[in-house]
């Protein structure tokens, strides 16, 4: 598996497993906890499953843009002044754009900590690797 391109827009890798590749579990901290935790389903609920389909889940992280936000506020700013306003916030410099991003973000993760029904707990699958089932308790008996 090439790390580069499979993690690719992914902060911390989390995984999850599928039994047919299209709905896939809760996630994990590491791929070895999504392993244990579907060969513990399909033998606690004697599944017939063949396959076990384990990816890397790309959990969606709420970015505010400071570029959004300077466009709204010299929108208003024209609305409320017309041409008086023109020149508001045009010459920012790159620093103070950054500046400005990273209050941004650090303000929007504490109103997600202060209300953590908030947070996204929805993900994609963004790589997948399919397995049979003898081979996932083959590797894991390796390791007991």
């Amino acid at each position: 598996m090439d790390k580069n391109k499979t993690t690719e827009g992914v902060s911390k890798v989390k995984w999850a497993y599928s039994f047919n590749g299209e709905s896939y579990s809760d996630v994990y901290d590491t791929r070895e906890e999504a392993i244990i935790d579907a060969l513990k389903d399909i033998k606690e609920y004697k599944k017939e499953i063949d396959t076990v389909y384990l990816g890397i889940a790309k959990i969606f992280e709420a970015r505010v843009s400071e570029a959004g936000i300077i466009e709204q506020l010299k929108e208003d700013a024209w609305d409320g002044y017309g041409e008086y306003s023109e020149e508001y916030l045009e010459d920012l410099t790159d620093e103070e754009r950054s500046d400005l991003q990273e209050l941004l973000q650090e303000a929007y993760k504490k109103w997600e900590n202060k209300y953590p029904w908030y947070k996204p707990g929805f993900y994609k699958v963004v790589f997948t690797e399919v397995f049979a089932v003898d081979d996932l308790i083959k590797e894991r008996n390796a390791y007991d």
